[in-house]
């Protein structure tokens, strides 16, 4: 990721309705897959500047990881020190620690070489029976200059993120595309900026929304929230999956 974007994720990420809305979307599947003590261990791969440790630390006790040390430094001004720098396709912690490990938009990264050994990964450092929550970029018809400026080299289909999962050793207990409602605006936008952007620097869709439109779409994402626990959507431009450690593992 462009450094400057995250300076633009740690100003917008407790306001912005794309990241409340994923906040919420971890909340409610969290509430339904997981089942976490105070003592268990939690994991955010890929945490960036810390948002997401904000919901996590509420159901155990949290470490975060990221490769880039900017965004480990935003984090750190959270107020979060249980964090590490490293790659996710060689995770520095022990077999079998973690009850539950997030991964939010991270396997889509071009720094992930192989997102198959970094499921593997996820797979060693889960304990037996605990789960993997992940979300990540669908669709590859969608790519476009905010993918550029994230530095991704991929967006999944469900089918081709779910069979990776399973190789990995999980057992997938939910995957579903998401931002289904605002569908037909992403992929209009993306394709008129593929277009008509064509030189320049790429620069990302996150900017600030006046607050009266940032309500609105903040509902639309938060009420698919409410929806994912009990349905699989069809189409979106995220995918959001749980699966699970067999206890055997």
């Amino acid at each position: 990721m462009d450094l400057e974007e995250y300076a633009k994720m740690y100003q917008l990420e407790d306001s912005h309705w794309w990241f409340l809305g994923k906040r919420k979307i971890a909340e409610k599947m969290i509430s339904k897959y997981v089942t976490l003590s105070p003592e268990d261990q939690i994991l955010d791969v890929g945490c960036g500047t810390g948002g997401m440790l904000d919901v996590l630390q509420h159901y155990g006790t949290t470490f975060g990881l990221d490769i880039c040390r900017t965004g480990l430094q935003y984090a750190y001004e959270r107020g979060f020190d249980s964090l590490s720098q490293g790659s996710v396709l060689t995770l520095p912690f022990a077999d079998d620690t973690f009850a539950l490990i997030t991964s939010f938009d991270v396997l889509y990264h071009e720094q992930v070489g192989s997102d198959l050994q970094a499921l593997r990964e996820f797979y060693r450092i889960c304990r037996p029976g605990g789960v993997l929550m992940l979300t990540d970029s669908a669709l590859p018809i969608l790519h476009s200059q905010h993918d550029e400026a994230y530095h991704a080299s991929r967006r999944y289909m469900a089918r081709e993120l779910q069979d990776k999962v399973a190789q990995a050793g999980f057992h997938i207990e939910k995957l579903s595309y998401v931002n289904t409602f605002l569908f037909p605006a992403v992929f209009v936008v993306r394709l008129w900026k593929r277009h008509v952007h064509r030189n320049g620097s790429p620069r990302s869709d996150l900017w600030s929304v006046p607050p009266l439109l940032n309500s609105i779409l903040y509902s639309i994402y938060g009420l698919e929230a409410s929806l994912l626990p009990y349905i699989d959507l069809p189409v979106g431009s995220s995918l959001v999956g749980i699966a699970r450690k067999p206890e055997s593992g």
